[in-house]
C-alpha cells in the first residue's frame, strides 16, 4: 500500500498517529480545538457527530487551497445511561474506574475521512468490554501512573490499564480509539492509499 496525497489527522491523540506511523505513512496532525464536553444523547451517535464537528474545524482552518484527505475520530465509553469521556481531573477518573469495575461497558468510536471535493466515508463502531473487579488499591495505582488522564473513560487498554480489562467483544482498535481497518478500508475507497 502507498500513500497517494496529502493525510490530515484531525486529532493530537498519539495512539491514532502511531497507527499510521505503524505502516508507514505520512500523517499530518492537526488537532481540531473543538471542545469534547456535554456529552449527551445517544452514545452510539455521539461520537459520529463530535467527528463531523472535527473535520469541519480542521477543513475551514486549512482553507480552500487545501488538497488531500482528513481522517476524524472520537470515541466514548458507555454504561447504561452513562457516557464517559476523557477524565476532568483525577477525582473524575477515580470515579469512573469504579463504575466500569466488574461491569461489561461499550466503546464506541465514530470516525470519518473526507477529501477537500467534500467526498466522504464515516461510520461508527462498538465494542463491548468486560472489565475486572477493581479495588481501591489497584485503582489507586492506576491513578498515580498518570496513564488515564486522557483516555476516554479513564483506561487505556493498551497500556497498564489492559491489565483489567477480561474480554472484549469486537474490534481492539476500536477500544484504542480508531477503527483502523475501517479507516484504511475509506482512505483506499476515497484514493488516498492505493494497492499499487
Amino acid at each position: 500500500m502507498k500513500q497517494t496525497g496529502r493525510i490530515i489527522l484531525a486529532s493530537a491523540s498519539p495512539r491514532r498517529k502511531a497507527f499510521f506511523d505503524l505502516l508507514g505513512f505520512q500523517v499530518e496532525v492537526i488537532p481540531s480545538e473543538i471542545a469534547e464536553v456535554g456529552y449527551g444523547g445517544d452514545p452510539a451517535l455521539v461520537p459520529l457527530r463530535m467527528t463531523q464537528q472535527k473535520i469541519k474545524a480542521v477543513k475551514a482552518r486549512l482553507g480552500s487551497s487545501f488538497e488531500g484527505w482528513i481522517v476524524g475520530a472520537d470515541t466514548v465509553v458507555a454504561l447504561d445511561h452513562d457516557m464517559f469521556g476523557k477524565p476532568k481531573d483525577q477525582e473524575d477518573g477515580r470515579c469512573m474506574l469504579r463504575k466500569l469495575s466488574g461491569k461489561i461497558h461499550q466503546v464506541y468510536t465514530g470516525f470519518r475521512v473526507e477529501s477537500e471535493l467534500g467526498k466522504f466515508r464515516e461510520g461508527t463502531l462498538r465494542t463491548e468490554v468486560e472489565m475486572a473487579q477493581l479495588s481501591e488499591e489497584e485503582i489507586n495505582w492506576y491513578l498515580s501512573s498518570g496513564e488515564p488522564q486522557d483516555k476516554a473513560g479513564a483506561y487505556a487498554i493498551q497500556g497498564k490499564g489492559g491489565l483489567f480489562v477480561r474480554s472484549i467483544q469486537g474490534s481492539y482498535s476500536n477500544v484504542v480509539g480508531l477503527p483502523f481497518h475501517e479507516v484504511i478500508q475509506a482512505l483506499k475507497t476515497l484514493g488516498a492509499i492505493s494497492d499499487r
